[in-house]
């Protein structure tokens, strides 16, 4: 099931009753077990290169732990002390660790277990003699420490940097001499990786594997924003980032997502769902177990119809694309309407789709421009019936005006999701009424019309603006798809292959959220229709509860994939349409990058759609499942 990624609040405020009951030295120990567990695992076999091209290419040390050069960059508070305990544990195995504290202090108890394990202490050059109370720094001097004001030398030298600077409080921007620091670093790791690939690729031939450099963040890297994925200009790039607790939004969305790489949670016991609901549910390839899947005694209504209004003169194709790709996700019926020669067009390719008007569950608008009189009465009787509407390319276009029309009240059906790219959703927020339709008061000149530019720095923050004013879900499309809710959660789909930036891609992205809303809103009575995401037993397990994804002790495991679900958090009740179709949304989104991984062009998307449903209908009827069940 998604994984619930929480604000850095929240995750604080869920620590704060175990901090006030006198247990933030065993919290801490529990964390610095994780971390030290992910350190020793990266040293002994190394991480696929950040290419995604397999173990054939690990990167940095492999071999162990004993002799590997570890750097540590610790801060003050927490991170610092669970980096500097994990310090501990590397060089209590052999491994050559160094420290750096370029913010001048130290956690008190884990400094002193790193110097009794063996643990090197540098001056740092912006704390120069301060960085350490005399006592421990007499404690370093017994143990033969070398205070060397080289901090870059020893971060470029090292074959794993643990980064535990900051926590998830730090404020943006870095400020000097800590982001000089860290830009030099990461310029210079960034320049010897490219210059060692070159060398690889040049000695290929004996087999030769050059070292990469591995950086492993504590909870987050340092000048990533833990609620929103910000960054600085000049941040930490991690390989592996460690979080405690529970995952934090910032890892999983545009720019902290890049920044984290991997995250592995560890489990210290926090109470979660008791602090707040998740600012974002996460996504990866193994959700889609959640598709609704038909049961054994399903007809085509029951199935689900969609009707789809796509393609124009100008634009037949995409008419063809949209239908076709509602056909390969599963829906019962497709009726096609509007232009007459776009009707022609999909019946040639998909003689299955009808182009009779009748009942309909969702409806596709939009794609492939078709022209305003060709939906615009559908698109009425639809917000008349309160049937689900995705909206597309040109029928984006006549939001704001049904927003005006509203006169506060919400202008689509509840479950209605907007398609838009950014060059789009910057056109439609501009294009809205000044005044808040929906969400009620004034809105800032800048929330009023951002440019493209903007909506591509910032999208999770501009998804959200226009699902609150619109009253409807958004689904921005780009490198890293997001999916907003008007409540202002965050659905976050694992990203897809820049292959699926080719002509007609959206087309069939927006037959497959048309036909996840169809099937998933079937309401036939007495229908055994498919299940909905987030329904009894749709995570697998036989009481209907969530199924947890991987150990639930306080070793780390992958997230997405083999992370524990936080004991009582649940998907949003099926019942809030927007939570709903937000959930179907996203597993369309899923569907579409995996069809693209194997596909170069729109058409062939839909080639790979359709296996890829021929493989989930297998697992469930081989695993013995219900209508819409998930594997176990």
């Amino acid at each position: 099931m998604p994984l619930p990624a929480y604000s850095a609040a929240a995750i604080r405020a869920a620590e704060r009753p175990l901090l006030e009951a006198g247990r933030g030295e065993a919290l801490m120990r529990t964390a610095a077990a994780g971390l030290a567990s992910v350190c020793r695992e990266v040293l002994r076999n190394g991480l696929p290169d950040r290419g995604g091209r397999g173990r054939g290419s690990l990167s940095a040390w492999v071999g162990g732990v004993a002799g590997a050069r570890v750097a540590v960059l610790a801060g003050p508070g927490n991170n610092g002390g669970d980096a500097l305990f994990a310090a501990a544990d590397l060089a209590s195995r052999g491994a050559q660790v160094r420290v750096l504290a370029p913010l001048g202090r130290l956690h008190a108890q884990a400094t002193a277990a790193a110097v009794r394990a063996g643990v090197r202490f540098e001056a740092s050059p912006s704390a120069g003699a301060e960085a350490y109370p005399d006592a421990r720094a007499e404690a370093h001097r017994d143990a033969g420490a070398e205070v060397r004001p080289d901090a870059l030398c020893v971060l470029l030298e090292a074959d794993l940097v643990i980064d535990g600077l900051l926590g998830t409080g730090a404020r943006l921007p870095l400020r000097e001499p800590l982001a000089g620091l860290l830009g030099r670093w990461q310029d210079q790791r960034d320049q010897e990786g490219r210059r060692k690939q070159e060398s690889r690729r040049e000695h290929a031939q004996r087999e030769q594997r050059a070292r990469r450099q591995l950086v492993v963040a504590v909870d987050m890297p340092t000048g990533v924003d833990a609620t929103t994925g910000e960054c600085d200009p000049r941040h930490v790039r991690a390989d592996v980032t460690v979080t405690f607790g529970g995952a934090k939004a910032g890892q999983f969305l545009p720019g902290g997502a890049e920044a984290c790489g991997r995250v592995d949670v560890v489990d210290i016991g926090l109470d979660l769902p008791a602090a707040e609901d998740p600012e974002a549910w996460v996504l990866e390839d193994a959700d889609l177990r959640d598709w609704p899947l038909p049961g054994p005694r399903d007809h085509k209504y029951t199935r689900g119809v969609l009707g789809v209004i796509a393609g124009s003169a100008r634009y037949p194709g995409a008419g063809v694309l949209t239908s076709r790709a509602a056909l390969a996700a599963g829906v019962g019926m497709v009726r096609v309407l509007g232009a007459r020669a776009v009707q022609d067009a999909v019946l040639a390719s998909a003689p299955e789709c009808v182009t009779a008007p009748g009942r309909v569950q969702a409806w596709a608008m939009g794609p492939g421009a078709p022209e305003p009189q060709d939906y615009r009465e559908f698109l009425m009787e639809a917000v008349g019936a309160g049937t689900p509407l995705v909206l597309d390319a040109g029928a984006l276009e006549i939001v704001p005006a049904l927003v005006r029309a509203a006169h506060g009240a919400p202008p689509l059906p509840p479950g209605s999701v907007l398609t838009p790219h950014a060059g789009e959703l910057a056109r439609l927020l501009s294009a809205l009424p000044a005044e808040d339709g929906v969400a009620g008061g004034p809105v800032d000149a800048e929330a009023a019309g951002p440019t493209r530019a903007q909506v591509e720095a910032h999208p999770a923050r501009w998804a959200r603006e226009a699902a609150r004013r619109v009253g409807a879900v958004v689904l921005l499309k780009g490198g890293r798809t997001l999916i907003a809710q008007p409540s202002g959660v965050l659905w976050a789909p694992s990203p897809g292959p820049a292959l699926l930036a080719t002509a007609g891609s959206g087309d069939v992205l927006a037959g497959l959220v048309g036909a996840a809303l169809a099937t998933g809103n079937t309401t036939a009575p007495g229908a055994d229709g498919p299940a909905a995401p987030g329904a009894e037993g749709a995570a697998g397990c036989a009481d209907g509860s969530p199924a947890a994804r991987g150990s639930a002790t306080p070793t780390a495991t992958a997230t997405p994939a083999g992370t524990a679900t936080p004991s009582g958090t649940s998907v949003p009740a099926a019942e809030d349409p927007h939570a709903r179709a937000a959930h179907l949304a996203a597993l369309a989104v899923l569907l579409h990058n995996r069809a693209g991984r194997r596909a170069t062009h729109a058409s062939a998307q839909i080639r790979e759609v359709e296996g890829v449903m021929v493989g989930l209908a297998g697992q469930a009827s081989a695993a013995g499942m219900p209508a819409g069940g998930a594997t176990p």
